[in-house]
């Protein structure tokens, strides 16, 4: 099985921890060796569950060795438990330094586990924390939709779109969307999504039902 390069990265940075255990120069040279040696076999077994256990075991004998609670927030994320990872990246004092990718995963767990308000939350921050990236407003025009506030959609829809102005799939849902709330304002975004092979037929359906 390959490893990812950052659980290489998590391997190197145990093992470096282990050797100054293994020098007696940790607070609790036993226990801290043990708690490493867990970290590492729990990461080379790829159980990311296990290993979030033990790397947050192992750093409190390391106060100086934040990247363990960061490994272990991102090893408690990768196994599904977005409360335990965001606990352990406010414990490393990385909550307001998460990627895009990581908030818009919090969300999707977040979502998954019944709350709904902490979700919508996570993905706002992604769509501030990368304002160049369509990703966040896709994904809260989706959680809008779902809950049918189609005024909060479109305006996700919109800001997607105007990241990404050539998407002519984002501009067929909201197109599709305008043609039921606001039918001149989607004609536009329909004739750009005329333009894609899939969505040509449907998309001239709906303006020849507008004009």
């Amino acid at each position: 099985m390959k490893v990812p390069a950052h659980t290489t990265a998590y391997l190197r940075a145990i093992l470096v921890g282990l050797a100054i255990a293994l020098l007696g120069l940790a607070p609790q040279p036993h226990a801290a060796r043990q708690a490493l040696r867990e970290a590492q076999q729990a990461v080379q077994g790829v159980d990311p569950r296990a290993a979030a256990t033990a790397l947050e075991q192992a750093a409190p004998y390391y106060p100086w060795r934040q990247d363990l609670w960061v490994s272990a927030a991102r090893h408690a994320l990768q196994a599904g438990d977005a409360p335990g990872a965001m606990r352990l990246f406010e414990r490393a004092g990385m909550a307001d330094q998460l990627s895009e990718s990581e908030l818009l995963v919090f969300g999707d767990l977040s979502l998954t586990s019944g709350d709904s308000l902490a979700a919508e939350a996570f993905w706002q921050q992604a769509a501030r924390s990368a304002p160049s990236s369509p990703a966040g407003p896709l994904r809260l025009a989706k959680y809008h939709l779902q809950r049918q506030d189609y005024p909060a959609a479109i305006s996700d829809l919109q800001a997607a779109l105007a990241l990404s102005p050539a998407d002519t799939e984002i501009a067929y849902q909201l197109g599709l969307l305008l043609a039921a709330w606001q039918p001149q304002e989607a004609v536009p975004y329909l004739e750009q999504a005329s333009t894609n092979p899939e969505r040509a037929f449907a998309a001239l359906q709906i303006l020849s039902s507008i004009e």
